[in-house]
């Protein structure tokens, strides 16, 4: 798997190091440097037109987003990057909770990963799932 845009990189996860760091099987020989952002996504079936039976494309759903720290010729590691926000209700009072909620940001991941290899099952990203570079900046 190459790319299907001129300079888009396109690979395959080859390892799930632990819950932060997996390997792409692509490297400083297929253009990757450090830094760059990939998408590891999944590719649902075709989306058929009920009434032609054509294909109208596919869904493509984002797994989890990585970018890469460590670059070797034909492999690299990406490491997760992102946080998210979540709202917190009020718990002093029962009005609109839309207006009365604080956000606060935690980190999905802490720093403390293990040094073992996660097996598939205990991973939502696995061995073989499509890689896409994000931007081409």
């Amino acid at each position: 798997m190459q790319s299907t845009q001129v300079g888009t990189i396109e690979g395959k996860v080859a390892k799930v190091l632990n819950k932060r760091e997996l390997v792409i099987n692509r490297g400083a020989e297929h253009g990757v440097e450090n830094g760059m952002r990939f998408e590891v996504v999944d590719d649902f079936d075709p989306i058929l037109d009920p009434d032609t039976g054509e294909t109208l494309g596919t869904i493509k759903r984002v797994k989890i987003r990585v970018r890469v720290s460590y670059v070797q010729p034909r492999f690299s590691i990406a490491r997760t990057y992102e946080t998210y926000q979540v709202s917190e209700p009020s718990s002093m009072l029962s009005l609109d909770l839309r207006k009365i909620t604080k956000v606060k940001t935690i980190s999905e991941y802490d720093d403390d990963f293990p040094s073992t290899a996660y097996e598939r099952a205990q991973s939502f990203v696995g061995v073989g799932d499509k890689v896409v570079q994000m931007d081409l900046d």
